[in-house]
């Protein structure tokens, strides 16, 4: 709403801003409620900064009974905005104190910041060693008497000090706390989110990146690697890793070369095709081992991503299809080369196979699911 007293930008009224209205007068109305000043009670003031705006506020009050005597804030300049933010820092409370002094002025106070280089700029450290900006912000504050608090994270509930450290980038969206765009999962809900999370038994990494995009609790990761190292189906179809293959030259674009492979699996065929460039793979599934099934899933997944410049393929017996003049005739057509590996070498495919392990993993894991 702010934004809408700019002569820069055109008063428009609309939803979000009827939305942010309503918000702001429930705020008001709800608790807690301010309570009216007594000169007899310790006085705090807390502050803090954004790159958008300030705010604070003034409580009186001794440890869990501080409650609320009066709400301030406003948006930052656009001078402002283009403080460090140590001096957006100092800004709120020199400018929380200026907008309170008929509360201050004459008493002892307590000023609390979540920014702890600011304790020492308004407490011990020389002037001289201060920015100018810095400089002014502390002369001002000269007036008055008070003392500077950092809250120690040995002082919150033992629930709240995980979220400590990412207590600025937490925010309630409509009910639901947020951590960034990513929800906070509560405590009952974790074990059925991990097994969300590992439906597709992945492994360690993969699986943590599909949940930084969408959940977050303190110590996840951990959790995570917890969890899949302790699931039987992972277990058994682990892998023994060998020495890792030296790598090719790095095409210049998607689908310039891929490679195929085929495998059997549980008395099906499959035809897996993967990108040298993304190692991105498909996997199909060959109703017949024949060659004209195998053009039919060429011809869709190039359809799909390109023609590649480059087929290339093992040259043991089981691609006879991809040797076979009709698959030759095919190549020539399409206009990509076809290159073949060793004879019983595997390794020197290691493309396609690394991705008949990995897909041979997933069905083995959902077969057995």
């Amino acid at each position: 709403i702010s934004s809408l007293l700019s002569s820069k930008n055109a008063f428009i009224w609309g939803q979000p801003q009827e939305d942010a209205f309503k918000k702001i007068k429930d705020k008001l109305t709800s608790a807690p409620c301010l309570k009216l000043y007594d000169v007899t009670k310790p006085t705090m003031i807390s502050c803090d900064a954004s790159s958008l705006g300030l705010g604070a506020v003034l409580l009186q009050g001794e440890g869990d009974e501080k409650h609320p005597v009066a709400y301030i804030s406003r948006t930052l300049t656009s001078a402002e905005k283009g403080y460090a933010n140590i001096e957006r820092e100092a800004l709120a409370l020199t400018w929380a104190s200026d907008r309170l002094k008929n509360f201050l002025v004459g008493k002892r106070f307590t000023i609390e910041t979540d920014h702890k280089p600011l304790v020492p700029i308004f407490k011990t450290k020389h002037l001289d060693d201060l920015t100018p900006r810095l400089q002014r912000f502390r002369l001002r504050m000269m007036r008055y008497d008070f003392d500077k608090e950092w809250p120690n994270k040995t002082e919150l509930p033992l629930e709240l000090r995980d979220y400590y450290s990412v207590r600025d980038e937490l925010c309630l969206i409509e009910g639901i706390l947020m951590r960034g765009n990513r929800m906070i999962i509560p405590a009952n809900l974790r074990n059925v989110m991990l097994n969300k999370l590992h439906e597709g038994h992945l492994g360690i990494t993969k699986t943590r990146r599909r949940a930084q995009c969408t959940m977050w609790w303190p110590n996840i990761s951990s959790d995570i690697e917890r969890k899949i190292k302790g699931c039987p189906t992972c277990i058994q179809h682990a892998s023994n890793h060998h020495e890792p293959l030296l790598p090719s030259t790095l095409p210049d674009f998607p689908w310039q070369i891929v490679s195929m492979d085929l495998f059997k699996f549980e008395s099906h065929w499959y035809l897996v095709v993967v990108d040298h460039f993304s190692r991105f793979f498909e996997l199909a599934h060959l109703q017949r081992m024949r060659t004209t099934d195998i053009i039919r899933v060429c011809k869709e997944l190039f359809s799909r991503h390109g023609i590649p410049t480059r087929v290339c393929n093992d040259s043991g017996s089981q691609f006879q299809p991809l040797q076979s003049s009709e698959f030759q005739c095919f190549a020539r057509e399409w206009g990509f080369a076809t290159t073949t590996s060793s004879p019983h070498f595997h390794q020197a495919n290691g493309a396609a196979e690394a991705a008949v392990k990995t897909a041979k993993s997933l069905l083995k894991k959902n077969k057995d699911d």
